[in-house]
C-alpha cells in the first residue's frame, strides 16, 4: 500500500550520503557493534569496526570541524582503536602494541591541535583538545616502559 503523497514527510538530505545527522547515526551503529565486538572478545571484528569508525568521525570532522559530536566521534574512535590493541598484544608483542596504541592517541592529539588553531576560542575544541592532550599523558603514566623505550626524557620530567 503506497503513503499518499500528503503525509510523506520531505526530508531529502537527510539520506544523502554526506549529510551530517546520516553520517553522525552511521558512526554510532558502527562505535556500538565495535563496543560489543569488543566486549565479547571478537578483537578483529573491532578492530575493523574502529577503522570503519575513524573514517566516519574524519567525514564529521571535514563537515563540523568544532561540533562536539564530531569531536567526540573522533576522540572516542581514536582511543578505543588505541585500547583494543592494547588489550589484544601477545606478551612478545607489548612494546610494538604500546607504540601503534601511541601513535594513535598522537595522531588524534594532532587532529584535534590542528582544528584548536582555527577555532581556539570555542569551548568544544578546547574541552577536546585538553582530553586529547591528557590521553597521551595518561597513557606514559601507565606505560612508564614505553618513556623508557620510546619517549625523549623531557616529556618524562614532564610527567613526573
Amino acid at each position: 500500500m503506497a503513503i499518499p503523497a500528503s503525509l510523506k514527510i520531505d526530508t531529502p538530505n537527510y539520506k544523502q550520503e554526506g549529510n551530517f545527522e546520516a553520517l553522525f547515526e552511521g558512526w554510532e551503529k558502527i562505535i556500538i557493534g565495535a563496543n560489543k565486538s569488543y566486549e565479547k572478545g571478537q578483537l578483529f571484528t573491532a578492530i575493523g569496526a574502529y577503522y570503519q569508525a575513524i573514517s566516519l568521525s574524519k567525514k564529521l570532522i571535514a563537515k563540523a570541524p568544532s561540533n562536539y559530536r564530531s569531536l567526540s566521534t573522533i576522540v572516542t574512535s581514536f582511543h578505543n582503536l588505541s585500547d583494543t590493541f592494547l588489550y589484544c598484544h601477545q606478551p612478545q608483542e607489548r612494546m610494538a602494541a604500546l607504540q601503534f596504541a601511541y601513535s594513535l592517541i598522537t595522531q588524534v592529539e594532532a587532529i584535534i591541535a590542528n582544528i584548536e588553531k582555527c577555532f581556539s576560542l570555542n569551548t568544544d575544541v578546547l574541552r577536546f583538545a585538553s582530553i586529547a592532550r591528557q590521553q597521551r599523558f595518561l597513557f606514559c603514566k601507565k606505560y612508564p616502559e614505553f618513556l623508557d623505550a620510546f619517549e625523549c626524557h623531557r616529556l618524562k620530567n614532564q610527567i613526573s
